[in-house]
Formats: C-alpha cells, sequence, structure tokens
C-alpha cells in the first residue's frame, strides 16, 4: 500500500507505543512473533495547510488486540506524525463522497466462513471517525 521509505518508520512508531509493546507481548505468550509488515499496512496523506506527516493505517485480523481499531492508536505518533484514521480490513479505498472537503473512506472486511463487514469513515476535522457500519453474512 505504500512505499518502504514509510514503512520502517511508522511501523518503528506504532510498536512502540504502549499498544504496540502489549501486542508483541501477547504474541509471544502464544509461541509467536509479531511480524509488523504481515499485520500493517498504510498510507502517507497530505493534508492542506499543514506540515505535518499524516498516515492512514489499516490492520490484518492477523493483528489481535490491542492493535485494533478503537485501541487509541489513532493520533500523535511522534513530533509533527499523526495517524488520522486506524482501521482494520482486507481492503481500503477512497470514496467521491467528501466531509469537510475530505474525501470519505470505505475499509471492507470478510471471512472464509461468508461474514463480511464494511465501515465508512468521515474526517472531523481533526481526524477520521466510524460514520456508519454494515455487517452480515454473504449470500450464496
Amino acid at each position: 500500500m505504500f512505499s518502504n521509505r514509510y514503512l520502517c518508520p511508522l511501523l518503528a512508531a506504532i510498536m512502540g507505543t504502549k499498544e504496540g509493546k502489549e501486542a508483541r507481548e501477547l504474541f509471544s505468550n502464544e509461541g509467536k512473533e509479531l511480524v509488523p509488515v504481515e499485520v500493517l499496512q498504510g498510507a502517507p496523506v497530505r493534508m492542506a495547510g499543514s506540515r505535518e506527516s499524516f498516515f492512514i493505517v489499516l490492520g490484518s485480523a492477523q493483528c489481535q488486540a490491542p492493535i485494533t481499531p478503537g485501541s487509541g492508536l489513532s493520533g500523535k505518533l511522534a513530533k509533527n506524525a499523526s495517524i488520522l484514521l486506524f482501521a482494520g480490513g482486507n481492503c481500503l479505498s477512497i470514496e467521491r463522497t467528501k466531509h469537510l472537503g475530505y474525501r470519505d473512506i470505505q475499509t471492507d472486511w470478510s471471512s472464509a466462513a461468508g461474514y463480511y463487514v464494511k465501515a465508512f469513515y468521515r474526517y472531523t476535522g481533526q481526524s477520521y471517525k466510524l460514520w456508519r457500519r454494515k455487517a452480515g453474512q454473504l449470500k450464496k
């Protein structure tokens, strides 16, 4: 989703948070190794009139708590770097609809069992927040 130029500093910052450290500990307790590049993806975002670095981060289902959407990772990561949206899913799309001049974001997640979740996020003026959520069973 984004180049290695952004990947290493972003993942290092996320894994350096309290939630990142807790996730590594959870994986370790299960005898597994947490490989951030396998469970997290992200992209830099330009915000008009700002010199700060902003990112959108997508976590896979393997990410497990505590690195999950709603875990508090949205917000400041480091000096002049913030996460505008931390969401879970298999894919992310930038929608045509806008709010406050910024485009809406949709994430999709589906399981092998046929369950799906579509989440729609809107910019609030400071970050992206969940606006609508739709979940259900895929029709056969």
